[in-house]
């Protein structure tokens, strides 16, 4: 995934994974800044399975993009 490039940002590393995905750093191309960016694994399920996944993932977006601290990444984008 190093070196993946998704809309402004590029992926420059790997910080971790867990049970909905990877998260990596990311670096805008134009700005500099850098951000974090969790991509949901693909999953090889029933397509109800798969469809209660995305729900909790978007449930998950939702709770993200609503916190604000000092010491949590903020929220820019979903997609």
């Amino acid at each position: 995934m190093v070196g993946l490039a998704v809309d402004d940002w590029l992926v420059v590393g790997v910080i971790g994974g867990g049970g909905f995905g990877s998260v990596f750093l990311v670096e805008h191309t134009t700005s500099g800044e850098l951000g974090a960016l969790k991509l949901m694994r693909e999953v090889h399920a029933r397509k109800d399975i798969q469809k209660q996944l995305v729900v909790r993932f978007e449930r998950e977006i939702e709770a993200v993009g609503a916190l604000r601290h000092t010491n949590i990444v903020g929220y820019l984008a979903s997609g």
